[in-house]
């Protein structure tokens, strides 16, 4: 990543034009494809995502302040995971997918120029998908979405970084010497507005192509409207691959209101003149899955991604697996399940998160010579040295949804996302946390009705109604997604709050009946109702075939 007048600019390699035969009969005799590394293994993949510290077990043994300092390598640990692997595949199918439309050596090419990309982009295309000079574009455009720390945007460079950013063509047919723009990585500038990427597309071709674009286009008085058609044009000169916005959630924070005028310009990009675009964001970008671009990706058949933190699964296990050989300490601590819990409550399943503790675990275990990652050393490098991210981290494990919406990078609007999924021609790719909440959101047509179903449980146990109203819905706020786990959770809930209130207004315990026995028939019920679920079986029907239901003052 390189700083020009304020600009973070990811560069990669510039080769010259290596042709190579082509398995895939599409991408054969077109020098854009041909000229691209050969396409990955799953091994090659792999290798190209991991990065691991330089460590050897004698390094232990080392004085505590060059240990520091080894443990500061943690820093750039990435463990690469199921996502890393559906994301290179995409890039990979996406940009040569993306060429087979846009052959140099084609004349249908050399037309889009003289007939104008500006006609082109004002025509659009025709009901088949066919703009005005009969080519029909066979690129894809997808969105990343996912909370801050979740890895997106270095996911994405390493992508690019693996691919030549340019390309040296000496001579193509018919056109002659071309300068390839593989690739292109713009942050989408913090007012949100169209004209300002614009100028920061200009600029950052001129410092990687060497050009003068900036001089030829912006002037003082240039505004969106002067900029996109040149924008388009330079991108289709130069045969750009893949254009990458990061930070498109700062699209919506334009006080103009112009993310949808932004957002119809890349769908133009994408189905006029055949350049893919991936547009990646936090989950304040929901606003992605509402709009005129959100219509041009359904039938794209790339679809889109959304990540989310880790759940204690596999990809965890892997994750902590991975990382935990990586000890400077002088004595090596087993992991256990109580130091897997505490890693996981105090990162909340959020990757970067999770090697920073254990990265800080181990600074104050050497800093204060006890040489050992313990419980108590996580809780402290969480609360000392990760202070400004405890409230997120408190929200993320209280599961209240109130607490969430209130951090928006952390939690979309699955409203929008839920309903643009069902919509969706293709498979959205739902990774993590992401996954739960979207089945979770998917399941709430059904929660009124199992809100209900547990309120009628709450009373036949003895809980009154507002009691019985109250559990149930703190239990359906939680994380919880089986509706038999919630059943039971609901049950013993109940039975414990019954357990303390024995005796409530408007029900007195039958004569002769002591708060004992009392108790004793509802742990009989909670035993019934637990039974009856482990075979299938509603809560309310279990009690009533054992006769419970139809008398239940006898036991409250």
């Amino acid at each position: 990543m390189k700083q020009v007048d304020g600009r973070s600019i990811l560069k990669g390699t510039q080769v010259e034009a290596k042709y190579a035969e082509q398995q895939v009969p599409a991408y054969r005799g077109n020098p854009l494809i041909e000229s691209q590394p050969h396409i990955k293994s799953i091994l090659e993949v792999a290798n190209s995502f991991a990065q691991y510290p330089d460590f050897d077990h004698s390094q232990r043994e080392w004085p505590a302040n060059i240990r520091m300092h080894c443990v500061y390598q943690l820093q750039n640990f990435l463990q690469p995971l199921p996502l890393h692997f559906d994301m290179e595949t995409r890039f990979s199918v996406m940009i040569r997918q993306g060429y087979v439309s846009r052959n140099p050596t084609l004349p249908i090419f050399q037309r889009q120029f003289s007939t104008g990309i500006q006609n082109l982009l004002e025509q659009g295309i025709d009901e088949n998908g066919y703009n005005t000079i009969g080519n029909r574009a066979s690129a894809n455009g997808f969105c990343i979405l996912g909370p801050s720390g979740i890895g997106k945007s270095t996911s994405v460079e390493k992508i690019l970084l693996t691919y030549p950013q340019v390309i040296l063509h000496k001579s193509i047919k018919g056109m002659g010497m071309l300068k390839q723009l593989n690739w292109l990585k713009l942050e989408c500038p913090s007012d949100g507005s169209l004209k300002s990427l614009c100028v920061d597309f200009f600029h950052i071709v001129d410092e990687i192509l060497k050009e003068n674009y900036s001089n030829i286009h912006v002037k003082e008085r240039s505004t969106a409207e002067t900029l996109t058609v040149p924008m388009a044009q330079i991108a289709s000169l130069h045969c750009l691959g893949v254009l990458v916005i990061d930070e498109i959630q700062n699209l919506n924070l334009s006080k103009t209101g112009g993310e949808e005028r932004t957002l119809n310009f890349f769908t133009k990009l994408v189905n006029v003149l055949g350049i893919p675009i991936v547009l990646v964001g936090t989950g304040r970008a929901t606003y992605l899955f509402e709009s005129v671009f959100a219509q041009a990706r359904r039938a794209s058949g790339m679809g889109d991604m959304v990540l989310d933190r880790l759940t204690k699964g596999k990809d965890w296990e892997v994750l902590l697996n991975s990382i935990w050989s990586y000890q400077w300490t002088k004595n090596y601590t087993e992991r256990t399940e109580e130091l897997s819990e505490v890693l996981y409550s105090e990162s909340q399943g959020i990757v970067d998160i999770a090697v920073k503790l254990f990265m800080h675990s181990q600074w104050k275990a050497i800093s204060t010579k006890k040489e050992t990652i313990s419980v108590e050393m996580v809780k402290k490098a969480a609360s000392e040295n990760l202070k400004l991210i405890q409230p997120m981290i408190r929200a993320l494990r209280s599961g209240d949804r109130e607490k969430l919406a209130k951090i928006k990078d952390l939690k979309p609007e699955w409203l929008s996302i839920n309903q643009y999924v069902l919509e969706s021609e293709v498979p959205v790719e739902l990774y993590g946390k992401a996954a739960i909440d979207h089945r979770r959101a998917q399941e709430q047509r059904g929660d009124m009705d199992l809100l209900v179903e547990l309120m009628k449980l709450g009373e036949i146990l003895g809980l009154g109604a507002t009691a019985a109203e109250e559990l149930g819905k703190r239990l359906l706020k939680t994380d919880m997604t089986d509706i038999t786990a919630i059943k039971k959770s609901y049950a013993e809930e109940a039975v414990k709050l019954i357990s303390v209130q024995p005796k409530r207004a408007g029900r007195r315990i039958r004569r002769g009946a002591s708060v004992k026995n009392n108790k004793l028939r509802v742990t009989d019920a909670l035993s019934i109702v637990k039974k009856g679920l482990e075979k299938g079986s509603a809560a309310v029907q279990s009690l009533k075939d054992a006769g419970l239901t139809a008398g239940f003052d006898e036991f409250v």
